[in-house]
């Protein structure tokens, strides 16, 4: 099953019905993940810890940032974690909301 991602359509209630999800290598101090490719690729936001593979096909064209435990992100760090996101790879049971759309810049 393939997780939807958030799109600017979103903030208007109207469901999302492309998947912007892209895979890149190597953690840097941030928690970020990096290729060493120079141009600047889309980040993405995982809201929890996902199998390998999907975390790889992420890795071949985004930059991800990951709340990497197994429970939910708390609501603050989602909030602040979101800042810049391209899109948000989230689990059922997250709270994604405007204010989470909002934060992320995508409203």
């Amino acid at each position: 099953m393939e997780p939807s991602p958030v799109s600017p359509d979103s903030c208007s209630g109207t469901p999302a019905t492309k998947a912007r999800i892209s895979p890149t290598p190597a953690h840097n101090s941030t928690g970020t993940r990096r290729s060493s490719r120079t141009a600047r690729r889309p980040l993405v936001y995982v809201t929890r810890r996902i199998p390998q593979k999907g975390m790889d096909i992420l890795l071949g064209a985004c930059d991800v940032k990951q709340w990497d435990a197994e429970e939910p992100v708390p609501r603050g760090e989602l909030l602040q974690s979101v800042a810049g996101a391209y899109g948000v790879l989230c689990m059922q049971g997250d709270l994604i909301d405007a204010d989470v759309l909002h934060a992320a810049g995508t409203c």
